[in-house]
Formats: C-alpha cells, sequence, structure tokens
C-alpha cells in the first residue's frame, strides 16, 4: 500500500508518524502524543527488523501505543517524579504581612475585594477571603494566599491574636 510515495509497511513511514507525532506533542497541553510517537517508533524498528506485514504492524502499533497511554495515566503520571510539587510552604511568602483597606464586606461565607497599600505583582485590588467578618473600609492584613485569593483579617484583630 502506498500512501504519499512511502509504502505504508516501510519503516520510513512509520519514522515520519513518530517524527510529526513528537512535533504534535510540542504544541499540545497535555502528554498524550508522544505516547503515539512512541508506538510509532516502535513499530519503525520492528518493520526495519522485518516485519512486513501490515496487519501486524497496526497491532504493534496499537498495542504498543495504548499500553504507553495506560502505563502513563495509570503508574507513571502518579510517581513523585512527575508529579507537581503542591507543597503549601512553597507559596509566595511575600504576600503576608501585606496591608492594605476593605473594599466590601468579607465574611467566612462572603469573599469580597480589598484594595493594598502598595502593588504587588501589579496589582492593588485583589479578591479576598477571611474566617472572621471585615467591614467594608477597615484596614486589614494578608494571613496568605489561597490560589489567587488572599486571607485577610482586620488588622486590628490580628494585632489582639499575638500573645
Amino acid at each position: 500500500m502506498n500512501i504519499a510515495g512511502f509504502t505504508f509497511v516501510s519503516y520510513q513511514f512509520w519514522a515520519i508518524c513518530a517524527l510529526l507525532l513528537a512535533i504534535f506533542e510540542l504544541f499540545s497541553p497535555a502528554t498524550v502524543f508522544i505516547w503515539f510517537a512512541a508506538g510509532a517508533a516502535i513499530t519503525a524498528l520492528l518493520s526495519f527488523l522485518g516485519i512486513a506485514d501490515v496487519k501486524w504492524q497496526l497491532l504493534f502499533f496499537s498495542l504498543s501505543s495504548l499500553s504507553l497511554v495506560g502505563l502513563w495515566q495509570f503508574y507513571l503520571k502518579k510517581l513523585s517524579f512527575f508529579r507537581k510539587n503542591n507543597n503549601i510552604d512553597e507559596r509566595d511568602p511575600t504576600l503576608a504581612n501585606l496591608y492594605g483597606k476593605a473594599l466590601s464586606a468579607i465574611g467566612p461565607d462572603k469573599p469580597g475585594e480589598i484594595e493594598l497599600y502598595e502593588n504587588f505583582h501589579g496589582l492593588k485590588k485583589w479578591q479576598a477571603v477571611s474566617e472572621d467578618t471585615v467591614a467594608s473600609g477597615a484596614e486589614i492584613i494578608v494571613l496568605e494566599s489561597k490560589g489567587i485569593k488572599l486571607v485577610v483579617s482586620e488588622k486590628n484583630k490580628k494585632m489582639e491574636k499575638k500573645p
């Protein structure tokens, strides 16, 4: 079988497929195409070694690609080497102890908006949450960040909690 001048059973066809799939992986946000590229590379090697039947090549490509996807999805991705480190201690410590004022009332179940006295990452206005009730216009202190929201407390309440 010929496709674009390459015999479907030739190792060059599978090598080009592997290369194209690897290039697709560069533009993909997920780790998907690389496993099919590896399957095509394995099939190219087997084709080079003499497996000439198209049915066997397609079987090897399918089995190797799907096996690699399964291995990644159910085993390799869970290894600590491949996991992103989401350690809380590695959050940006420079956010803590910044001061500002509440632009709206903030409560335990009611997020609000604050304005910092100094820019942080080019922003003064931030979404905020609090364990306590913070009145609109009250002076606040940032305790930590949770994602893109800041955890705040009223400045006076923070000072009272210190021994």
